[in-house]
């Protein structure tokens, strides 16, 4: 696992990065703390156990594959897709109770 901070650059350009060099596994980004564990083929694993399993609950996560991302995941309460279309301004109100009473 690798550790760094992003006091010298951005997300986007360690996502960039990741991208180029095609790494597959999961960034953890918490604060100013992110954490890149790629899977290692001689590392013991328990039966059953998810890697993973240690996640804090304030931190966001994005899963790469072949440098791709294919999944992200970040705490806290999502809005509704409904509330967020209102929100921005996508859909009205009516419009939204209109599809909901459908």
């Amino acid at each position: 696992m690798q550790r760094g901070d992003l006091t010298d650059g951005t997300l986007a350009e360690l996502l960039q990065t990741l991208s180029t060099a095609q790494v597959t596994g999961a960034l953890h980004v918490r604060a100013a703390l992110a954490a890149i564990r790629v899977p290692n083929e001689n590392a013991e694993t328990p039966p059953g156990a998810d890697p993973l399993a240690e996640l804090e609950a304030d931190e966001a996560v994005v899963y790469l594959r072949n440098g791709e991302v294919y999944s992200a995941r970040a705490p806290g309460p999502r809005p509704l897709l409904g509330t967020r279309l209102v929100t921005e301004g996508i859909i009205t109100r009516q419009a939204l109770a209109e599809a909901l009473e459908t």
